[in-house]
Order: C-alpha cells, then structure tokens, then sequence
C-alpha cells in the first residue's frame, strides 16, 4: 500500500511538471552570463547609434549586376514587416544635408570651403562639374552641380565619413553605400522590433537568405546586427540541445546494454527523464524564463540522477534475499545522501553569485539533485529486486599498487603545474558567443569593406535631462565629430551668423563673375546658378528639400534606465578633462577595461566558491567518516583530475572561458561522490558497496557530460570537455588508485599533504617573478627570526648574482607573506599577503637591505650568534644554523 502511495505521488507530480515543461519558454541574452554589477555598462556598451541597425550587403561581379540586385533586395525587403529601410543616402540626402549649411557651418568647415575659393580650384572644379554633367552619371548630378558649383558637397561627404558610420572607405552612389570597386553594396534598414527576440530575429534572416534564390547568379545578400547573432546564437543552441539529449540516451542505453543486462536496471535509466523535465520546469516558474545552456547543462544533471539509483540497484543486487529492503536501503541511504550534500553544496553556492545564469543553473541542479535522491531512496527500490549475485558479469581490473599510485599522482600534479605556463584563456564576451563560420566570414567581409570596427573604440555617453543639456555639456568637453551634425541651439546661431559673415555680398559677387565667365565659354545658361546665389545671400534653401536630419540614419542618442544619453565613440585610452571626471552623468567605457573587470570579477567569484566547496565538503566528510584522514585523503581525486584538466587543456590548445572555471566547482562535486562510495566500501561492506556501482555510475554520468562535446556552443562545448575529463579521471582515481590508499591512509597523508601543499603554493600569481630569476638562482640559505617576540618567520635567501637577490618570507605554518628582490638601492615587491601589514613589511624590506649589502653594520650588534636589529619601534633577532657570513 506504502509503495502505491508513493508511486502515485510520483507520477502525479510528473505529469503537472510535464504540463509546465510545454509552457517553457526560452531566451537567450549575453547579459545574464555576466555578473549583474557589470549588465548595466555592458548593456549601455549594447546600446550604440547602430543598436536597432540590421547591415544589409550586397556583392555582385560588376556594377550593372549590383544595381540590379540591390533592386531586388530592396523590393523583396519591402515585405519584411520586421524591418524598415532607413535613410537614403540619395542626392537628396546630400542636398538635404546641403541646404542645411548654415547652421553647421564650423571654423573647421569654412576653412575647408575657403581654399576652394581660390581662381585654380575653381576652374579645376568647374572643369570636372561640366565632364560629371555630360557623362553617363550626369542625370545624377544634375541637381547638385547647379546647386553647388563651388565643390562643397564633397568637401561635407568627406567631414560625414570621419562619424564613422559606415566606415570611410565607401562612396555614395545610387541612393546607397559602395565601396571603390562598386560590386559591393551596403544598405541600412530599422528593425521595428525587439531584435534580440528569438522569433522577429528568424523571420528576418528567414528573409534574408529567401533573397538568395531570387538574385543573378553570383550575386550573394548577407546581413548583419543584433538579429543576425541572435538567430545565429539560439539556432546553434536550439540544435545543440535536441542532439546532446539524444546522445545523451543514446550513450546512457548503451551503457545499459554493454555493462548492465538487466531488466530490474531498466527503471535506473528512466530516472534522466524523470527527474529533467521536473527541474525545468519549476527553474521556469522560478525565473520565467530558461536559457538554451541551461537546458544543455541538463544532460550533465542526467548523469548525476543516474549515479544514486545505480548505487541503490548494485546494493540490492549484490544483497542476500534473507536481508530485508529496508535493512539494505538504511545503510546504502547514507552514502547516498552524503554524496547527494556535496553535490548539492557544489551547486548551491552558485546561487548567491552575481551572474543570472549561474543562479538559474544552481537552482536547476539542486532542485533535480534533490528530486534524484528522493527517487533513488523512495522510488527506485520498488522497482528493484535482492539479487544474491555478488559477483558481477565483468571483472574489473585490481587496483593500482600504492606506491605506484603516489608515483603517479605526484607526476601528474607536477605536469599540471608545468601546464599552468601554457593555458589559453579567452574571458571576452565574444568568447560566450557562438555563431556559424559563415557568420564569421561575413563579419570579416564586412570589417573589410567598410574599413573599421568599433569593438576596438572607447564609448563615452553624456546623459542629461534634455537634448540641449546634453549637447552643450558635449561641447564643454571636446570638439568631438558628431557635434558638427547635431549642434546646440547656442551652436546652431554661432555657425549661422559665420555664415552670414563669411559669405557677404562682395564675396558672393565676385564669385558669381568667376562662376558665370567660365560656364559661358561652354554655352551653359548661367541662370542655373542663381538658386545657389540665393541660397548663399539668405541662408535658406528650396521649400521642396526636407530639413537635414542625421539621426534617421546615426542616432546617437539613446534612452537607458529613464534617462537619455549621447554617445561619442573615443579612442582607447581616452581621459576625461579632471573637472568632468566626478560628473554623474558621464559614464566613459573602455571595451579593454570592461572586459578585464568582467573577467577578474568572475575569476574571483569562482575562486570563492571553490574554496567555499572544498571547506564544506570537508567539514561533511569529516563528520560522516569520523576520520579527518579518510576526509582528507578523499581529496586526492580533485587534485588528480583538476590537474589532468589543466594538462589537456594545455596540449589540445583549448581556450579556457568562464564557464571553463565554472566547471571546476562541479570537478570538485563529482570527484568526491565516487570516493564517497570506495570510502564506505573499505571502511563497511564490501558487498553492499561494489566497485561496479561506482563505475557504471561514472560511465553513465560520462554519457551525460561526453555529450557536450559535440555541441557547437562554445559554452556548452568548454563544459563538456572539462566534465568530461573530471568525471573520467575521478572515477578512474576512485576506483583504481584510492582503495590502496585508504588502506595506507596513515603513511600515505603526509606525502599528499605535501603534494597538496606545493600545488597550492605553486600557484603563478599575477605579480609572480620572471622565471629567468628563478633559473638563475644558485645559491640558496634559510633563518629564523622574531620581531617584537611577536611575529616568528623564516627568510629563504636565493643569491641570483653578486649584485641582487631575492628574499622569501614564510610564517611559522610555512605560508608565504612576503617575496621580494634586493639590490643595493632598489627594493622589488613581487607579492605580499593581504594580513601583513605594509608598515611591517616595509620594516622587514629595510631590515633585508641592512643584512645583504652592508654586514659590517650588524656584526656589532650580534649576540648568542644572533643579530639584533633595531629600527624606530621594530626590534628584529635573525639567526641561522650556519655561521654569519656564510
């Protein structure tokens, strides 16, 4: 009746879990990968004049062949209601842009139109207007030469592409952007909607490659903007997620099949199932939304479900038939549980990071974590049945000699070691990215022909409460570009009467002379030109030409967080005047300085939770085995498997992200599950523990995090390829190497304490000392010393050369606190614990200085073979087995 109950409670719950699973709904945005302090400069970083911009390119063999695809792609892209194009870049934006001189007439600007006055390039000018009026473009210039005979349009054409905006490379021509060798074309369009949204980012690019089939042969449309990596980014998770899952199975059936052959097993292998759907479904309801890497991360949370009920189904098998279930379930229940804790405790620490996607993928695996144990303890006994069968199908191997294995483990900490001087890292945004090679090639044809990017410039964003505000403060703090296209109000009356200056009545009269003389020659009616004197006498063009307006095509103003702001692209390294630096409204972000401080925040992150799982897991370990040696020696497996990681890592030149160090926490859960299980092997029974458990527990967890191997994901792939190799290396450590040593544990603690030691001391700091140094140093002397009876620390004194050397500072448990380099007048700090304060270590440097260079001084003061050295307030003993003067 019990099992019923349960049974049904069970399947109940399963199927409200199922409900909400179809209701899932999935999004993908770079912001919830990194920690929430940054989102809001990462996002402002997001926010650029091209944020809602989709690039439209298109390439062609010839100019004939360009003019008429781009037709095609522009009359196709009418019937995308997702996008809308954006301003052309037609004769009539240049005229629009030209009549509206006047009020963008800067000193830079007159300058430039005033050396064209000259009597030589005027006629140079004039002589090219009257070639451009009879050559086969003419129909395009026939508006703007009569209004600007002068040449003053590609003076401000010039002065447009120093914005930057579609790099300076391309020309005008024919209503849209072209490059010098006019076969490749670039045509703006607004998205009209949320671009980072899944399905608009689909239809769009949906659009895009159906263009394809309708152009000329060798003719190719390709976009590029937020929509395109959006697309790229979910359909690469999409799919990567449908094939993990089903290799997943795949793998886990196979295991099954080769190692298990029993039908009392086959309800171990719907637990994944059982316990995936209810995990994504309650995360969903937790954070109303659940990314694709979360998903993905699911097959790793199917292995780990796996590992409990196998530990459950080997106890019972290998059990007499005369021991009652509960009997059996009672002692299997704790391993079982510890091992549960630690992994739970792996997880959970996640959920107090600043990084979104981390707090959703610790509550995803503690909920399912928990869910699998409850299967294991209430569920999958039900389904078992005492077996008697001892002895399992296939024989595992013995175990490894003791003394071999610590021969091994020390030689495998030692190459990771070695390893650390060759890891790649990559902590970029990019790196969390991932898109398709033709992706990739298209960004670098694109980078090509407009000739920039702005992913190597400073964004500097000036907020106010209005638009005049914000200019004006813009204006106080550089002369920057984009200032000469969208001038204040007060700007605006100080370009318009320069013009009026500038272009009085004796200039436009004897310009009108010079102009009128030359078009005689050519029969040309000089009447033509009478819109431009005109234009020049009143400052005010034709009614028929709209008012000039940058932003329908650069907008580079945005609204962020209920407040508006302008952004001016900078160059790296640029400083803000002192009086601007404490303003509140003016934020300067540097790509290079966001992406070391995302990438340090997230660094120490992981490290505090590293450490915050080794400390629990030891304390739990501890006080479950009632053996501090058992606990410690438990650790052996991390080590060996980081320390593999590492090594691999280094050969196969795999770049190492932030998920890469969000791995090693789960290294660390995994490893100590299976020697959980070998601890309680050799320490109760071996019948109710078998060695077969622990290995098809490894292998099926293996199926789970092998899979992600073959994602595309660049996240999803850096995850499986660390898991992967942690879950391998542990289980093999676990059930080969460590049950030799626990039956040594004694003798063997002090040799892996040592090991462990060194590993952690070896560590490379950021400051750390050229390795050059540590080559040269040949001669090496140790002493004691005490300062104010109070600090007791021993100095390492390696002689690099006569002239310098370098001095380590351990305190009395060996830690190092302070390791410096010494010549006679330069003291070189390469690293300083954070407790030792600076007034100590200055005094100690001091002290250093006095013992190396000028001995002679501290002969005097020797006593009992001791030197006594006194400094304003510090009294320092310094001592040594050796002679002084050695």
């Amino acid at each position: 009746m019990k099992n019923k109950i349960v049974l049904i409670l069970f399947i109940l719950f399963f199927c409200v879990s199922a409900f909400l699973f179809a209701k899932i709904k999935y999004q993908e945005n770079i912001l919830v990968m990194v920690p929430s302090s940054l989102t809001d400069q990462i996002e402002l970083l997001q926010q650029t004049p091209f944020s809602n911009k989709l690039f439209v390119v298109v390439s062609a063999p010839d100019t004939d062949t360009l003019n008429s695809a781009v037709e095609t792609v522009k009359d196709k892209l009418k019937d995308c209601p997702q996008i809308s194009e954006s301003q052309k870049t037609d004769k009539n934006f240049i005229l629009s842009y030209y009549y509206n001189l006047p009020y963008l007439w800067t000193q830079q600007l007159q300058e430039q139109v005033e050396s064209l006055m000259t009597k030589e390039s005027l006629q140079e000018t004039n002589e090219n207007n009257v070639m451009l009026l009879f050559s086969p473009e003419g129909n395009f210039f026939k508006d703007i030469v009569p209004a600007d005979p002068v040449g003053i349009v590609p003076v401000i054409l010039e002065n447009f592409k120093k914005l930057n905006f579609a790099g300076q490379n391309l020309d005008f021509t024919n209503g849209y952007f072209t490059d010098d060798k006019n076969n490749t074309a670039l045509l703006l369009y607004n998205t009209n909607n949320n671009e980072f949204d899944r399905s608009q980012a689909d239809k769009i690019i949906n659009c895009i490659k159906d263009i394809n089939g309708s152009l000329p042969q060798d003719c190719r449309v390709f976009s590029l903007g937020a929509a395109r990596y959006t697309q790229e980014n979910n359909s690469i998770i999409v799919n990567d997620v449908k094939k993990i899952l089903i290799i997943s199975i795949l793998l886990i059936f196979l295991v099954f099949v080769v190692l298990v052959k029993d039908k009392y097993a086959i309800f171990v292998y719907t637990v994944p199932l059982l316990v995936l759907i209810p995990s994504a479904a309650f995360t969903f309801l937790k954070f109303g939304f659940l990314s694709g890497i979360t998903l993905g991360f699911g097959s790793i949370l199917m292995g780990l479900a796996v590992d409990y009920s196998v530990y459950v189904y080997y106890s019972f098998k290998s059990s007499n038939k005369d021991i009652k279930k509960s009997e059996i379930l009672k002692k299997v229940s704790k391993p079982i549980m510890l091992s549960g804790l630690t992994s739970i405790m792996s997880f959970l620490v996640l959920y107090f990071c600043d990084i979104i996607l981390f707090k959703q993928l610790a509550y995803f695996a503690v909920f399912g974590l928990i869910y699998a144990v409850l299967i294991a303890i209430l569920l999958a006994p039900i389904f078992y049945k005492l077996q008697n069968k001892q002895t399992t199908e296939i024989k595992l191997p013995e175990s490894i000699n003791c003394k071999f294995s610590i021969i091994l483990i020390i030689l495998i900490v030692v190459l990771g070691l070695i390893s650390l001087k060759f890891i790649k890292t990559d902590f970029s945004l990019e790196s969390l990215n991932s898109v398709s090679k033709q992706c990739l090639q298209d960004r670098k044809m694109f980078d090509e022909f407009v000739g920039y990017d702005t992913n190597t410039k400073s964004m500097l964003f000036v907020g106010g409460e209005a638009k005049e505000e914000i200019l004006s403060l813009s204006n106080k703090i550089s002369n920057f570009d984009i200032l000469n296209f969208v001038p204040s109000k007060e700007q605006k009356e100080q370009n318009l009467n320069r013009w009026k200056q500038f272009w009085n009545r004796e200039r436009i009269s004897k310009l009108k002379k010079d102009i009128n003389s030359f078009y005689e020659q050519y029969g040309i009616d000089t009447n033509i030109f009478n819109q431009f004197y005109n234009f020049l006498e009143t400052a005010q063009g034709p009614k028929d030409v709209k008012e000039f307006d940058i932003t329908t095509m650069y907008n580079p103003f945005i609204k962020f967080k209920n407040k508006e702001y302008m952004i001016h692209f900078v160059e790296e390294g640029f400083t803000l005047p002192q009086e601007f630096k404490d303003n509140k409204n003016i934020v300067l972000l540097s790509q290079k300085e966001l992406q070391n401080a995302l990438s340090d925040k997230t660094i120490k992150t992981i490290f505090f939770v590293t450490l915050f799982i080794l400390l629990s897991d030891f304390f739990l370990l501890t006080f479950s085995f009632k053996n501090v040696k058992l606990a410690l020696v438990s650790f052996i497996p991390i080590l060996v498997s980081v320390s593999t990681f590492i090594i691999l890592s280094s050969v196969f030149s795999v770049k190492l992200n932030l998920f890469s160090l969000f791995c090693l926490p789960l290294i660390i859960g995994l490893s100590v599950d299976y020697v959980i299980f070998i601890v309680h092997q050799y320490t109760k029974s071996k019948t109710l523990y078998p060695s077969m458990a622990v290995v098809v527990a490894a292998l099926s967890s293996l199926a789970g995090f092998g899979s992600l191997i073959f994602a595309n994901h660049t996240v999803l792939f850096s995850m499986g390829f660390a898991l992967s190799v942690g879950i391998i290396v542990s289980g093999f450590v676990s059930v080969y190497v460590m049950p030799n040593i626990i039956k040594k544990v004694t003798k063997i603690l002090p040799v892996f304490l040592m090991v462990f030691l060194i590993g952690c001391s070896s560590v490379p700091k950021t400051n750390s000392v050229d390795t050059k140094q540590n080559i040269q140093a040949i001669e090496t002397q140790y002493y004691q010393g005490e300062m104010d009876d109070k600090l007791f620390f021993t100095a390492a004194i390696n002689k690099i050369n006569d002239k310098e050397y370098r001095v380590i500072t351990l305190n009395e448990l060996g830690t190092k606190m302070l390791d410096t380099t010494f010549t006679c007048d330069t003291i070189n700090t390469h690293y300083k614990i954070k407790f030792l304060p600076k007034i100590t270590a200055d005094k100690l440097s001091r002290f250093y200085i006095t013992f190396l260079f000028h001995k002679d001084y501290l002969i005097s003061s020797m006593q009992d073979n001791k030197i006594l050295y006194n400094n304003e307030d510090k009294t320092i003993s310094f001592w040594s087995q050796n002679e002084f003067g050695n």
